[in-house]
C-alpha cells in the first residue's frame, strides 16, 4: 500500500469518467420471492481516466520532472507494477484524495501525432 499520490499534469486535457459501485446478492426462490443482501455499507468508486494529450517532449511536474508528461504516466504505472500496489489519487468530483489501484495490469497508450500519445486507464478504489 503505497502512499504515492497520482501525478497532477496540469494544463492537460484529461476526461475522467466515474461509475459507483455497489455489491449485492439477490437470491430468487423458485417461488419468485426474492432476498437481497448488501454486502458493502459504502460504495466503491471506478474511474476511466484518458490523456488526450501527452507529450514527449514536455517534462512534467515535480516530482516527476525526470520524465516526459507520456513518461510519467508510464512510469508511475510501472513502479505500482500495474494493479499489484495501491496509491492515492484526488477524485475530481468530490476534491478528496481517495486509495485507489489499477484494475487491470495493462496501460494502453496511442500514438496521436510524433511526439504526442494518448493514455486510457481504469482505476478503482479499495478500502
Amino acid at each position: 500500500m503505497s502512499n504515492d499520490v497520482f501525478p497532477d499534469l496540469p494544463g492537460l486535457d484529461v476526461e475522467v469518467d466515474r461509475t459507483t459501485l455497489y455489491r449485492t446478492s439477490i437470491y430468487e426462490t423458485a417461488g419468485g420471492k426474492e432476498q437481497r443482501a448488501a454486502w458493502w455499507s459504502s460504495p466503491r468508486y471506478r474511474y476511466r481516466l484518458r490523456w488526450n494529450v501527452l507529450r514527449a517532449d514536455v517534462a512534467a511536474a515535480a516530482p516527476w520532472a525526470a520524465y516526459s508528461e507520456a513518461a510519467a504516466v508510464q512510469r508511475f504505472f510501472d513502479v505500482h507494477l500495474g494493479a499489484w500496489d495501491s496509491f492515492l489519487m484526488v477524485d475530481p468530483y468530490s476534491g478528496a484524495q481517495v486509495r485507489v489501484r489499477f484494475v487491470e495490469d495493462s496501460l494502453r497508450f496511442a500514438r496521436e501525432v510524433p511526439g504526442v500519445w494518448a493514455a486510457e486507464a481504469e482505476v478503482i478504489s479499495v478500502k
